[in-house]
């Protein structure tokens, strides 16, 4: 299976949206409350994902063989603010190739940073521990939608 990465460019955001909103339904939606879920889907409107960009958030697409299968997006130097990979990609690794290329980008352009941050679903929380985040509070509830937060310990030698 060949994997690129591509960073977003202009128009993707509809994708990224139907993406996101997909995967989000399967795994995600049932450990919100509906007003949590409203405010995700507004979050992942097309017109939000692109006014996120164009305000300087870093943002991958994994594709495969064309096909666009998982998305990374950072905020705030490191913090995972959306990290989504299609059903039928899934256990083939692009969440870790997501996840290495934006830690790269972010550890070149921000030299100092000590690590990563992500408020981690509860459905996500194993496939972020076998990345290397370990849960750093109980799980959560913010608008509606619950979550563990997770941190990342950059190693000394990447720093």
């Amino acid at each position: 299976m060949e994997i690129t990465i591509a960073r977003f460019s202009s128009g993707d955001e509809f994708k990224v949206s139907k993406l996101v909103h997909q995967v989000f339904n399967e795994f995600v939606s049932a450990d919100c409350t509906p007003d949590g879920r409203a405010m995700f889907y507004d979050w992942i409107n097309p017109e939000f994902i692109a006014r996120r960009q164009k305000e300087g958030r870093y943002m991958l697409i994994a594709y495969v063989e064309g096909t666009m299968a998982g998305v990374i997006e950072m905020r705030d130097k490191n913090h995972i603010a959306l990290l989504f990979v299609l059903t039928q990609f899934q256990g083939n690794g692009i969440a870790r190739r997501l996840f290495e290329e934006a830690k790269q980008y972010c550890i070149e352009k921000y030299p100092g940073i000590s690590g990563f941050t992500v408020f981690a679903s509860l459905y996500s929380v194993n496939i972020y521990r076998a990345l290397g985040f370990i849960p750093s509070a109980e799980v959560q509830e913010q608008n509606g939608i619950r979550f563990i937060p997770m941190a990342y310990q950059i190693p000394q030698a990447n720093k």
